[in-house]
């Protein structure tokens, strides 16, 4: 019993047509793509004027004669909660039982 192979089908070389029709509607999803994008960044400038004007009008501006301080939180009106700086800082000595158990012990000395 012998079987007869077939031909493939040869395809067809794509005609001018086709590649211009495909060049085409990739220049059109590029095109497409930058509309968007350039539609977005138009919407977020927008979105983040209008935030500025609704959180309490103009935008602030820093002056020249202001000048930056030492303690930005003292000129907000924040102190932190710290103990004395003149006071010596408390000792911390290793807990017992906080090694690693699965690491060497350290060894003491040379």
């Amino acid at each position: 019993m012998s079987i007869d192979p077939q031909p493939l089908p040869q395809s067809q070389p794509a005609r001018p047509n086709d590649m211009v029709l495909r060049l085409q509607i990739g220049a059109g999803g590029v095109l497409g793509v930058l509309l968007l994008v350039g539609l977005a960044g138009i919407i977020g400038d927008r979105a983040a004027d209008q935030a500025v004007v609704d959180a309490g009008g103009a935008p602030l501006e820093v002056s020249a004669d202001q000048t930056a301080s030492d303690q930005p939180l003292v000129d907000l009106g924040v102190r932190p909660a710290s103990p004395d700086p003149a006071a010596p800082a408390p000792a911390v000595s290793p807990q017992p039982g906080t090694t690693v158990p699965d690491l060497p012990a350290p060894k003491n000395g040379p």
